[in-house]
């Protein structure tokens, strides 16, 4: 699975099929949620809309974060904090995630 933001400067994840969001990609820090589920695959960028699809249903265990696995594609930017799961969180749990990485980075 990946996160980067391709050539058309949108943020995506993948995971065997890419879901770009519908926000275009910015300077700007922001807290992206994304959720790899197969087709109810989900990208949000803080400040956007949540944008919904299939992402593909590749394995984490052969994943890469900011880049696509052949190495191209290499996100532009830096990444302060990657928080990974090993299991679904329901709504709640995404909003407060959200509502801490924004206070503690002060976005």
């Amino acid at each position: 699975m990946t996160y980067f933001n391709n050539p058309a400067d949108t943020f995506d994840i993948l995971a065997g099929t890419n879901l770009a969001s519908t926000d275009a990609y910015d300077t700007s820090p922001h807290v992206i949620t994304a959720a790899f589920n197969g087709a109810s695959s989900s990208i949000e960028v803080s400040g956007g809309t949540k944008t919904t699809g299939d992402a593909g249903s590749q394995s984490w265990d052969y994943g890469s974060v900011a880049m696509a696995l052949d190495g191209t594609d290499g996100m532009r930017g830096y990444i302060a904090q990657l928080v990974v799961f090993d299991r679904e969180l329901n709504e709640t749990e995404i909003v407060q995630m959200q509502e801490y990485l924004t206070d503690r980075f002060e976005l």
